[in-house]
């Protein structure tokens, strides 16, 4: 059964912000049924706001001010903005999604009774695990949103569980879905040293661990180098600069700019190890995309894809905030590197790893779809 549904993401890049992340774009595109995106953008200007229609969707900036607040009035005339659009246009639809419970969740429970159609939400972690602490006055919103959702389509177990917690709140219909990556070309690891490597938006960097990754970097006895793939500000990048001084490791650790998407995995096979103790992630398909590259990883408890791999033992799970944890980590990762490295070569072999791969995401989201429409 081929279905018509609406997506409604902040995550979908478009005229308006055409550097966002390509994750729903890929799902939708490799989707085999037939998607109609309505791409919303927050902006802080009321006078900014705007439509801009493309093939197959719209992008649509509304005002809203920082921090969330006056977000329910802002997303309701977000809401009537949509629903007038599609009732221009005649428009119909078997199903609606929302790509995030934090704001596309209270945009689709509104359509979704407009339109008198069932909806799906997507749990995305970083995003939805702000709101929910940023917006305790919007709990029981939330909770209604969740529980009523036929689908919830949580990126990773962590943020389930989490925003189960929070909302005291359970939905029986719960299917996992991995955020799409296209470089999952499996690749087999070629260092013969420890030689660390990380790839992030360097704007993030405090985001993203590195100040005590450094930290705990340079208590660590023993010989290594650590690069860094990413780009960012001029600010940052001095800032970082100035850190590696202030440790002493500017010797040890480069900034190595951009690395090409296409060939991240073959990249990422060239070193030891891949260091990430983000303080917040949605997913991290990075971490994915170095275990492709058959390299053990070093990542967060209750972030990123944290839950996954509780009975996969391919690398190490640490305390983002805690330096002896992120330490000892490094330690046990370069001890275990070779049970790791084995590790994730037999999973390979064996399937175990197929989940993430786009073919099977996708999947996965369609059949779930399809099940829902024949209801």
């Amino acid at each position: 059964m081929r279905l018509k549904v609406l997506n409604i993401t902040a995550d979908y890049p478009d005229e308006i912000q055409p550097s966002k992340t390509q994750a729903v774009k890929l799902l939708l595109e490799a989707s085999a049924h037939d998607h109609f995106i309505v791409s919303i953008n927050r902006c802080s200007n009321p006078y900014r706001e705007r439509i801009v229609e493309f093939d197959g969707g719209l992008a649509i900036s509304y005002y809203a001010p920082p921090g969330g607040i006056g977000l329910r009035f802002c997303i309701a005339r977000l809401t009537v903005r949509i629903l007038k659009y599609i009732k221009i246009k005649m428009l119909s639809f078997d199903y609606i999604i929302a790509h995030k419970l934090a704001v596309e969740g209270l945009v689709v429970s509104s359509l979704a009774n407009s339109l008198n159609v069932e909806y799906a939400v997507s749990l995305w972690g970083s995003t939805d695990k702000k709101f929910l602490s940023l917006k305790p006055e919007l709990t029981p919103t939330y909770k209604a949103i969740y529980a009523n959702a036929s689908l919830i389509f949580p990126a990773s177990p962590w943020i389930r569980r989490y925003v189960e917690e929070r909302l005291n709140e359970c939905n029986s219909s719960v299917v996992m879905l991995p955020i799409v990556t296209n470089n999952t070309s499996r690749r087999s690891p070629t260092s013969n040293e420890i030689n660390f490597v990380t790839v992030f938006n360097l704007d993030l960097y405090k985001l993203k661990g590195l100040p005590l990754l450094l930290k705990a970097l340079a208590d660590y006895n023993a010989t290594w180098t650590f690069d860094i793939y990413g780009v960012g500000s001029d600010r940052s990048i001095q800032e970082i600069k100035s850190l590696l001084v202030k440790l002493g490791m500017q010797d040890r650790v480069s900034l190595k700019g951009r690395v090409d998407n296409n060939e991240i995995t073959e990249v990422l096979s060239g070193y030891h190890s891949f260091l990430m103790p983000t303080r917040s992630e949605t997913f991290g398909m990075v971490y994915i995309e170095a275990i492709y590259s058959g390299i053990p990883i070093l990542y967060s408890l209750n972030q990123g894809i944290d839950g996954y791999f509780d009975s996969l033992n391919v690398g190490v799970k640490v305390i983002a905030g805690k330096k002896s944890s992120i330490l000892n980590g490094l330690i046990n990762l370069v001890r275990k590197r070779e049970n790791f490295v084995d590790n994730i070569a037999r999973y390979h072999e064996s399937g175990s790893l197929k989940l993430f791969k786009k073919d099977r995401v996708v999947k996965i989201f369609d059949n779930s779809i399809t099940l829902i429409g024949e209801v």
